[in-house]
């Protein structure tokens, strides 16, 4: 696969393909391969992602570390084709960058690339797309879990949650047996206990935070203004409220209570619900 066949694979914005493929004419990537193998590796590549921004320099929106992640994104295609892996999980992983691009432009009026601190998981292939969940293979201090996370984009309805988990669950058997009996956990705003009092019992979220039980609940944490109200890193009455879960979740945290940061750990049936709202709420 070239460069240009990966950009139109991943519909990368027009605006942003151009003066990538400036770049793919004029421009020397400044990641080596000593570098790039830390990447790769969960206990050095965040700080090798820092190192990697250092090098670049001048780079405000994110988009120069892009091209370059994009760039060894074609050493992990065919890493996935030696593993009989498919194009379509392919695609549908590496488009996370694209989905930052293209939410970035409605919120800020501009294409930015924000997550280069995530982009190992795909480029070191331990987290995949498979319909509308990712799942990333986990390990820490000898225990294995596969971590759910829920992309911007993720259609909720339990068909489509049905499904994801289906398909997941033939991925793993598949290309990675060793994991079979790892449990599936979520970390999220979305697992949080407060989230009952804000939304309706036929709300999507509820349907598929139903489908765990939970296990810790961080209460501190306000991490849940970057999904809920981008761009906001305060609670304040400057707070939006164009869904009515930003409303009832406004009014709530001014009052001082909690929504936090909760992890759960998903029901062995997989929790199927029934359909519910739109998550957008």
């Amino acid at each position: 696969m070239t460069s240009q066949e990966l950009y139109a694979l991943l519909e990368i914005p027009e605006a942003v393909r151009v003066q990538f493929e400036a770049w793919d004419r004029e421009r020397k990537m400044v990641v080596d391969d000593a570098l790039y193998d830390r990447v790769l590796h969960r206990d050095t590549w965040s700080d090798a992602v820092k190192e990697w921004r250092v090098r670049l320099g001048e780079d405000p929106d994110g988009i120069a570390i892009l091209w370059e992640m994009l760039k060894k994104a074609l050493v992990s295609f065919e890493e996935y084709r030696k593993r009989g892996i498919g194009q379509d999980i392919f695609q549908a992983t590496m488009r996370f960058s694209t989905r930052y691009l293209n939410d970035a432009l409605k919120q800020t009026g501009r294409y930015q690339f924000i997550a280069p601190w995530w982009f190992p998981r795909e480029l070191s292939l331990v987290e995949f797309r498979v319909g509308t969940l990712e799942y990333e293979f986990f390990e820490e201090n000898g225990n294995r879990m596969i971590q759910i996370h829920i992309p911007s984009d993720a259609d909720l309805s339990p068909v489509s949650l049905d499904a994801s988990l289906e398909a997941f669950e033939n991925f793993r058997k598949t290309f990675f047996p060793e994991w079979m009996t790892a449990p599936r956990v979520c970390n999220s705003w979305m697992m949080s206990p407060a989230l009952p009092q804000l939304l309706p019992p036929t709300s999507r979220i509820l349907g598929f935070q139903r489908r765990f039980t939970l296990r810790n609940w961080d209460r501190e944490t306000n991490g849940v203004l970057n999904w809920v109200f981008p761009g906001h890193k305060e609670i304040s009455e400057a707070l939006p409220e164009n869904t009515s879960l930003q409303r009832s979740m406004k009014a709530y945290l001014l009052r001082g209570e909690p929504v936090g940061w909760a992890e759960a750990v998903m029901n062995e049936d997989m929790g199927r619900g029934t359909d519910g709202e739109d998550r957008s709420c």
